[in-house]
């Protein structure tokens, strides 16, 4: 697979242009805030339609402007393709994603080519939590296996409503219940885990299979109990050093509660 264009309107602070690439190495280069960044988020955006420095998609539009739009042409093994991406900055407008002029959705979108993007603040990869590398080797794999980004949309949909709910302090919920046996089953197939849990005992034996998995990633408060302690921390203002050593905590009992 080769790039061979890629075309911006509107976007960040970049002249609206169209560049030719060459099929081998691409080096950008000039001075401190000229747009070199902008120009490979430019290029990873109309990859993914996702970019690398915000989730505000509406921060990637051009000032005094309403709208953007990033088209990247390629050579695949069969034919000469184009695929774009364009939003609009009004009340429910969602970005919209096209593939030889054809509208298509993300799902479908996403993989037709396959990029990694490493800039300065991907250092994190290294010596941050383990959520970041979950997050990156998770985008990455969805770009090339389907079934695995259809695994993970399911994943986090169940996961917002499975803390909704502990939030509300509905757990016995039977609605509850339900979220609950779809969520670990796609749970399981995220982290490859072979594992059979009885129904009256699924939620507690799940808990104390992924407690640091979820304490680190998607919980803002836990209880860490036992019979001389409690200990409960607010994950706004989360340390590691606040938590007792990791021997002590073994034999604690891990009580999540989503927020």
């Amino acid at each position: 697979m080769k790039i061979s264009n890629i075309t911006y309107l509107n976007f960040r602070n970049l002249e609206n242009s169209s560049i030719d690439l060459s099929d081998k190495i691409n080096v950008f280069y000039g001075k401190n805030a000229q747009g070199k960044t902008s120009l490979l988020e430019a290029i990873y955006y109309s990859s993914t339609g996702i970019s690398f420095k915000t989730k505000k998609t509406s921060e990637m539009i051009k000032y005094n402007f309403e709208e953007f739009i990033s088209s990247i042409s390629y050579q695949d093994y069969v034919a000469n393709n184009k695929i774009s991406v364009r939003f609009k900055n009004i009340t429910g407008a969602k970005k919209e994603f096209f593939f030889n002029k054809k509208r298509i959705s993300q799902t479908d979108f996403y993989g037709k080519i396959n990029i990694i993007a490493y800039i300065p603040e991907d250092i994190i990869l290294i010596n941050g939590s383990p959520k970041n590398r979950r997050d990156f080797f998770d985008i990455e794999i969805s770009q090339i296996d389907k079934e695995y980004l259809s695994n993970l949309k399911n994943y986090d949909k169940l996961l917002k409503i499975r803390n909704k709910y502990l939030k509300e302090n509905r757990r016995n919920s039977e609605e509850f219940a339900i979220y609950e046996k779809e969520f670990i089953k796609y749970a399981k197939e995220k982290y490859g885990l072979d594992v059979e849990m009885e129904s009256s005992d699924t939620s507690e034996s799940f808990e104390r299979i992924f407690a640091i998995e979820f304490m680190e990633s998607y919980c803002y408060q836990i209880e860490v109990k036992n019979e001389h302690k409690t200990l409960a921390i607010d994950f706004a203002e989360f340390s590691w050093e606040e938590v007792p050593k990791v021997e002590a905590a073994e034999s604690f009992d891990l009580v999540i509660c989503a927020a």
